[in-house]
């Protein structure tokens, strides 16, 4: 204020109010650091960050604060190590799920597969048991069939053989009694008297060497054990007739019966 004072002119007492300079009381103590030269200012200016605006520079401790950066660098590669090996075993674990799942996924198809061809097996073995089913029920009713045509076919031949057997039998019955009623006999075991000769109709049957005779008698049961007058069997008196074979079939008729 002094100094601006000192340079501006001094106001007249008609425009100014303002009171005078009065040099005894306004004194003003001088701070001789203040009143350097205007270059060594400058330079003190010039140093100075305040005057621009900028905090003061302290000096640095190198050595502390590269221990410090150290500290700092190596917590810093911890923790990316820690985030490493947690991204590394959050990774393994996922895998692990992940093949978890992979593993059910193939066990549930393989168990799928499992049970359709269970079901598969089951339905053609279903199949293969109605198919066999049917099978025997259509072989049961074609051997009931075939079994049917065999017994009425068997019955047609028994009655056949019967009714021929009857046939044969009443034919042999009418040539029994046609050749016992003309030789004079009552039945087979009756004997008959001719010239003082008594004899049976198997005797009658080896004398006229009738071998069909002699079967059909034996077959409807006449006795060989009858003997004639002469005490000779129906086998006696074919021997005794016998002549080169002539009474042959007689002989074995009688011999081992019909």
């Amino acid at each position: 204020m002094l100094l601006m004072a000192k340079f501006l002119p001094d106001c007249c007492e008609q425009c100014c109010d303002h009171e005078k300079v009065d040099p005894q009381k306004d004194r003003v103590l001088i701070n001789m650091q203040n009143t350097m030269p205007s270059s060594q200012q400058e330079k003190t200016s010039a140093k100075d960050p305040r005057l621009f605006g900028k905090d003061p520079v302290k000096p640095k401790n190198v050595q502390g604060a590269d221990l410090a950066t150290s500290i700092d660098q190596a917590k810093l590669n911890e923790l990316h190590e820690v985030r490493r090996r947690l991204e590394d075993a959050a990774l393994v674990e996922k895998r692990k799920i992940e093949c978890q799942q992979q593993e059910d996924c193939e066990l549930r198809q393989v168990r799928e597969i499992a049970e359709a061809a269970e079901v598969q097996e089951a339905v053609e073995a279903q199949d293969l048991l109605e198919a066999q089913q049917a099978s025997m029920r259509d072989h049961q009713k074609l051997t009931k069939s075939q079994d049917a045509q065999r017994y009425e076919e068997q019955l047609l031949k028994d009655r056949s053989m019967k009714e021929q057997r009857l046939k044969e039998e009443a034919e042999d019955q009418s040539k029994i009694d046609t050749f016992l009623w003309t030789n004079g006999f009552v039945d087979m075991d009756s004997k008959k008297k001719s010239l003082f000769k008594t004899f049976y109709p198997l005797h009658a049957a080896v004398t006229q060497n009738n071998a069909e005779m002699v079967q059909l008698l034996l077959a409807a049961g006449a006795r060989p054990t009858l003997k004639n007058s002469a005490g000779r069997s129906p086998l006696q008196l074919a021997l005794k007739l016998d002549k080169k074979g002539s009474h042959e079939q007689i002989i074995k008729f009688l011999q081992f019966g019909v």
